[in-house]
């Protein structure tokens, strides 16, 4: 006896799916999924993108500058299990939604002074809130289809997570480059600009970037502001 189960669900415990057609706003809910995608991996390059910059406004060596890059993979794939036995036993929706949260919370820190210790922290937060979301995401949009038709909003979701570095990496490259001297401060971004995260590249850096650094004239080269000028971002 065929039935349209609950997309949302709990997990295992949902209904097995097997309609012979999509649910109605399956290919919406594939569209949103890969908008998310292409969220989550746009935010794995931009701090290799901002690398100079960031290097010459905090003075890092290259072992420090390597330990935040690092950073964001050392709770990566704990988190994805962890979550991903918490998502059989909750709806995939609020995974999904506390999965957004994270990206945006860890943007907060950035808008004041930033130390070493600040982007580590944030950058593992990051990674663990990034680790679960190709698994939840993919277990999220097989409640919508049918185990035949399965396949293409499945290849479409893992396109997502292409051209997130593919629009990510000149956009932001062309921001970095010729906007390095933002200014953005409290008062031009509220707390509330935050939230509308994940709209945003939702990482730690350069969507807060706030560099005394500049690009030198004489070289193309980053150099940085005046002496003892406050290391903000």
């Amino acid at each position: 006896m065929a039935f349209n189960p609950d997309p949302t669900g709990n997990g295992s415990d949902a209904p097995v799916t097997v309609q012979d057609r999509p649910l109605k706003g399956a290919w919406g809910m594939t569209a949103l999924i890969f908008l998310f995608m292409l969220i989550n991996f746009a935010d794995k390059v931009v701090v290799g993108l901002a690398a100079q910059p960031i290097i010459a406004e905090l003075k890092l060596s290259p072992e420090q500058f390597g330990l935040i890059g690092s950073a964001f993979f050392f709770l990566f794939a704990l988190s994805a299990i962890v979550v991903g036995f918490i998502t059989n036993r909750v709806q995939t929706r609020h995974t999904l939604l506390v999965m957004a949260i994270v990206w945006s919370l860890v943007q907060f820190p950035m808008l004041g002074t930033v130390s070493l210790e600040i982007l580590i922290a944030c950058r593992i937060v990051l990674g663990a809130g990034e680790g679960p979301a190709a698994p939840v995401a993919t277990h999220a949009i097989y409640k919508w289809f049918p185990d035949s038709l399965r396949g293409m909003p499945t290849a479409i979701i893992a396109q997502g997570s292409a051209l997130g570095v593919i629009v990510a990496v000149p956009a932001l490259n062309w921001v970095i480059v010729q906007r390095a001297r933002w200014s953005i401060r409290r008062s031009a971004a509220p707390p509330a600009a935050g939230s509308m995260c994940p709209t945003a590249t939702c990482s730690p850096a350069p969507v807060s970037w706030r560099p005394a650094a500049r690009v030198s004239p004489a070289t193309g080269g980053w150099r940085s502001g005046s002496p003892g000028s406050p290391r903000t971002w």
